[in-house]
Parts: structure tokens; sequence; C-alpha cells
């Protein structure tokens, strides 16, 4: 009777226990799955508050989440937690082609539950000294699962002495793995969310580009057509003018303030990416050193300026002269940010692969390979997020001094270059520019360059010249007057073809605007070569001479000229195009 008693008590006191068992399990997954900061956090945190959870409930030894690693084949361990340590691990590996059995086992299981690992058949791959050394005594693997798929594992371990797992804690174990399912999902959504934003932004951020490049473009454009005005009458007045007249000076000054200006206007089409651009192959890091002495005179007196090259770096091709306006930029930047002028700018070049992935802030490269990077870096001040996003926006400056197209022209001459940037930049740390350009491919035989004409020579004959603006017209013939020619004028595309093909046998040469409304200055090339090709055709522009022939395609550019153009200019192109055919 007593013993029969006595059953009875053990019997309740196991219900009570399971009961309290089964509550703060039921308490457990509700506190998960209802928790909405589980899903805010960074994956292996979250991870790691569930291992900490199972191994409180379950009174286990250690509790690891194991997820599908996109690297390998198997599943590597996002946390481990070692309860009497209180300490968190991360990285053991479980391969699929080591563990073969195991695997197929955890596939088809909803759940491998042992009480004696050491001699259980399903964990015969498993080394023995790995299962001792490890003081495994009992053990629960629990697949995680999505759509049906196994994607991960939760292991539940018994360190410290031998135990039967119970029904409610496998369905426990099982539980868990439903929420850290849930969990994936969450974490997939939120990832998926944030690069949705981010292309988002990112396409934003391409759009203000373009929208920008072409308003500066326009700008820049319709500027150097009232500059061919102001720098061409100024250089014809400076001839007429005696030498040691004080006309003479003023006159210059003019000249002077013109091409400061035509070189603002070279900025604004170097961030639309329509900059003058030359091709040559040279040495990055020659550029560099060549700068090096003027570089610490442009710094802050008291800045620390390091060169650190990396010494045999492959050509790159592109133009010199901006190249050098690209770091003069970044170290101006670098100095700017430096409070009161101290600290360190850091310069150094390298050699990398590069793929073309989304930067947080700057310029992607447009393609995969390997780059020549330039790598300014400084401990000044530092920028917010705010800031950065705005960085390249032409005119914008944090500085009181700023000039404001100094990064915007930055970026168009490396997007020029088929180049890329990546900024990174912390307040109150400093900041880090990164300019990549692709790298030389072949040798190029450099091009000889057109010497000046002497000023000997006198043309003859007639020329036509078609431009849209007056200004334009009236010097340009004003010019080609002085140099001999006789000059018929058109101010459309459509009046330039009639005059064209009336004028055809005693046309020299035509000197025609790229940009005009109706006809463009591409549809009046073609015309003019279909009806004869004979006859030499300058185009004219604020865009490069790459942008133009890239516009004429296969038909070629025979000669360029630049806008805004001396006089001297226009006579050592003419000669160009003429040469023989030039009366001496």
């Amino acid at each position: 009777m007593l013993a029969y008693v006595h059953e009875e008590v053990q019997a309740e006191i196991r219900q009570e226990e399971r009961q309290r068992r089964i509550q703060l399990q039921n308490q457990s997954i509700f506190s998960l799955a209802t928790n909405p900061e589980l899903a805010t956090l960074p994956l292996r945190e979250a991870c790691a508050r569930i291992n900490e959870m199972a191994c409180e409930v379950l009174d286990a030894g250690r509790c690891s989440v194991l997820l599908h690693d996109p690297g390998k084949k198997g599943l590597r361990s996002i946390d481990l937690y070692v309860a009497a340590k209180e300490e968190h691990f991360e990285g053991v590996v479980l391969s699929d082609k080591e563990l073969p059995k195991f695997f197929e086992e955890l596939q088809r299981s909803r759940a491998i539950v042992s009480s004696d690992p050491m001699g259980d058949a399903r964990f015969d791959e498993f080394p023995r000294e790995y299962i001792r050394e490890r003081r495994v005594k009992a053990i629960m693997e629990i697949p995680i699962r999505r759509s049906g798929k196994l994607v991960g594992m939760i292991g539940i371990t018994e360190t410290r002495k031998p135990r039967v797992w119970q029904p409610d804690e496998i369905d426990y174990g099982l539980d868990l793995a439903q929420q850290c399912a849930r969990l994936l999902e969450q974490v997939d959504a939120r990832e998926t969310e944030q690069k949705q934003r981010e292309l988002e932004r990112q396409m934003l951020q391409a759009q203000k580009m373009e929208s920008l490049g072409l308003m500066a473009g326009g700008v820049a454009h319709d500027f150097n057509n009232l500059l061919v005005a102001i720098l061409g009458n100024a250089d014809l007045l400076r001839d007429m003018v005696p030498d040691g007249s004080k006309s003479r000076g003023l006159v210059e000054e003019i000249g002077a303030a013109s091409q400061r200006a035509a070189e603002l206007c070279h900025q604004m089409l170097a961030f639309s990416g329509h900059g003058r651009l030359s091709s040559d192959q040279f040495c990055l890091e020659d550029v560099v050193s060549e700068m090096s002495h003027l570089l610490r005179v442009t710094a802050s007196k008291d800045a620390d300026l390091e060169f650190q090259p990396a010494g045999d770096l492959p050509s790159m091709e592109g133009d010199a002269t901006q190249i050098r306006q690209v770091i003069m930029n970044l170290i101006l930047n670098a100095s700017e940010s430096l409070p009161n002028g101290q600290g360190r700018i850091r310069v150094r070049t390298t050699l990398r692969h590069l793929e073309p992935n989304a930067v947080p802030f700057g310029l992607p490269i447009p393609e995969s390979g390997p780059y020549l990077t330039l790598e300014v870096e400084d401990s000044g001040e530092g920028m917010e997020e705010e800031t950065l996003a705005r960085l390249f926006d032409p005119f914008f400056s944090t500085k009181f001094t700023g000039r404001g197209l100094g990064l915007a022209a930055v970026l168009g001459i490396v997007k020029a270059h088929g180049g890329g940037i990546e900024v990174e930049s912390t307040r109150g740390i400093g900041s880090c520019f990164r300019v990549s350009f692709p790298i030389a491919l072949a040798k190029k035989e450099s091009r000889p360059s057109v010497a000046a004409a002497p000023k000997e020579w006198t043309g003859s004959g007639k020329v036509l010249l078609v431009d849209d603006d007056e200004t334009v017209l009236h010097l340009g013939s004003e010019m080609l007057r002085r140099l001999g020619f006789e000059v018929e004028v058109a101010t459309d595309g459509t009046q330039a073809i009639e005059k064209f093909e009336s004028l055809q046998r005693e046309l020299r040469f035509v000197l025609l605007d790229l940009t005009m409304p109706g006809l463009s200055g591409e549809e009046v090339y073609a015309a003019m070569q279909d009806a004869d090709g004979s006859i030499p055709i300058i185009m004219s522009s604020g865009y490069t001479e790459q942008d133009v022939s890239q516009r004429l395609g296969p038909r070629g550019l025979r000669g360029f000229l630049q806008k805004p153009y001396t006089l001297l200019q226009l006579r050592t192109q003419v000669e160009a195009v003429m040469g023989d055919q030039l009366r001496i």
C-alpha cells in the first residue's frame, strides 16, 4: 500500500514538473513570437538570444543555431552558447561531404534525438574524440526548414549528466526551429526592403546627377558661345592695340578673365561627362610624384602629407592634365577638412580587381576588371550622411570659401575615364576617397600634335560658317576675313545645306556648329559629306573632340575647333585640314 502511495506521489510530482516545463516553454515561444525587436537585430545577435533562452528553458549545457553556408555545402554555426561560461562562439562548420549519412538523416527526420551519442549509429561519422572532448551526454538536433527545404539546424546538447529528452522538450525544440524559420523570413524581408530602398536611393541619385549633368552641360554650351565673342574679340583687339599702350593691358585682362571663365566651363563640362579629354598612356604614380612638391605647397602647412606608392604599377590611359586636377581637388578637399589645418593626409596608390557593385556614396565602376586606385585619406572632421549624399552636387560646399565645383568636376572626369569613386567618412574621425581608373590594355602610338600655323600664310576663297548664335557668326566671320577668306554664313541647318549645294564648287572648307535647332550639326555634316566629301568640314563645339567624334560615328571627324577659341587656334586648325591647299 505504501509503495502504491509513494508511486502516486512521484507521478504527481512528475506531472507538476511537466506542467511547469510546458508553461515555461509556452511562455518562451510566445515571447519569441511576439517580440518585434528580434527581427530588427543582426542575425547573430537574434540567434544568440534564442540560444540563451533555449539553454535556460531546457536547463541544457549548450545550444547552437546552424544555417546553410552559401560558400560551402553544409551548415555553419551562426552562434553557439555555452551556458556554464555564459560565452558565445561561431564558425563551426558541418560539411555534408564529411557527414553524408548524418545529413540524410537530418533531411528525413523531424528531429534527431539521442541519449547516448557515443553508441548511436546516426553519429558514427562524428569522430569519437569530437563527442568525448565536448562531453556530449545527450543531444537533440532539430532541422530548420523553409517551404520544406532544409536551411539550418538547432543543436541542443547536455554536457553535465546523462539525460533522456522528454516529449514536451522535443516539441519545444521543434517550436524553436519554427521560430528560427520565421526569423529567417523576417530577416530576408528586411534585407529585401533595405536593398530596395538602397536601389531606389541609387536610382534617385543617378537621376539627380544625370539632370544636374544635363543642366551643367547645357549652361556650359551656351556660356561657351558668349565666351567665343568675349575671348575672340579681346584676341582681335589685342593685335590692334600697340605694345606699351594702357589699353593693351586692359584688353589682356579681359582675355585672362575670359580664359578663367572658359576653365569654369570646362569644369562644368567635366561634371556632365563631356569635358575635354585627350588620350595618352601614362603612369599614375609618376603623375603623383611629379605633383608632390606642388601638393605639399597647396596643402595646409601644418598638415602631415604622406605618400605611399605601390611601385611598378601598369599604365592607365586618359588625360593626364585632368587626372592632375582630380588629385589637386582631392588634396585641397582633404586639407580644408583638417581642423585648424592640422592633421594627416595619406596618398596611396594600389592595383585592385573590382566588380561593378553599388557604392553608398560615389560612382560605381562600369565593369569588372583590374583598376588603378588613388586613395586620399585624411584625419579631418569627417562628414554626416546628409553631407555625403550631396557631396558631388555642383556648387555644394560646407566651407565658406568653397569653390563648389571641385568634387563635381572630379566625378565628371572619373566618369569620362571609365572609372569609379568610393567615399567613406565618419564624423570626427576623417574621410577616405578612393578613385579608380581602368588600366591601359595595350601601348598606343602617340599621335603627333599639330604644330601652330606660321603667321605668314594667307587664306583665299570662300568658306561657309554655320552657327545659330549671332555673336559667334559675327566674330567667326571677322576672324576668317583676317585670315584672308571670303565668308558666307548660315544660321540653321537647312540654310547651311542650301548654301553648301549652291557654293559647292567655290568652297574651301566649312566651319560647322554641332548644336543647332532644327537640323543638328550631325545631320548637316552627313548631308554635306554625301553631297561632296572632298570639302573639309571643321566641327565646332563646346563639347570635346571625343564626344563630337562619337556623335558623327563611322563618318569620322576631319577637323575640330573647341569653343571658345582664339585667332591662333582657328588658324592652326584651318592649316591642319587645308595643308598644301593654302596660299602662302
